[in-house]
């Protein structure tokens, strides 16, 4: 019984080092992704928590159920509802998103009513199904909004 599992480590380490090998690059970072990665509902969720000097801000902490549709292209669209600091509201906006082929890294933008760009970056799962996003878009002052959001196919 012993022996076997240790053939199977054996077999399946030395798989691992040939594939790494031959390309010269892991064996999990051969996979790719693309802008047609992501297509279809996704159902996303997440927080905003104030900075410290948003600390006084009455529309925190912020709270956000969304369905992002994807096009499989550039293109989604989104539909959220959002709890800031006790104010509900409804929004619907369209925006565009890039995924970066390597590693799965995907940036989404919508305009922001207040001006400017509001942009997500994260890591998205080798098929899609799944990823975690934080909010890198900078104020005058060089700061982010400190928030995250999950998506997850529905």
């Amino acid at each position: 019984m012993k022996s076997s599992v240790i053939v199977k480590f054996v077999i399946v380490f030395t798989g691992t080092l040939l594939g790494e090998s031959l390309t010269g690059r892991p064996t999990w970072a051969q996979e790719k992704c693309s802008g047609a990665t992501m297509r279809g509902q996704y159902k996303v969720t997440g927080t905003a928590d104030p900075r410290l000097d948003q600390r006084d801000d009455p529309s925190y902490p912020r709270i956000v159920s969304s369905i992002w549709n994807f096009d499989g292209g550039s293109e989604l669209s989104a539909f959220a509802i959002q709890n800031f600091g006790g104010t509900i509201m409804r929004v619907e906006n369209d925006g565009t998103y890039t995924v970066s082929p390597d590693r799965c890294v995907l940036v989404v933008t919508f305009p922001n009513p207040a001006g400017g760009e509001t942009v997500w970056e994260g890591i998205i799962t080798f098929d899609g199904g799944e990823g975690d996003l934080i909010r890198v878009d900078t104020d005058a002052m060089g700061r982010a909004t400190i928030a995250g959001r999950h998506l997850k196919k529905r």
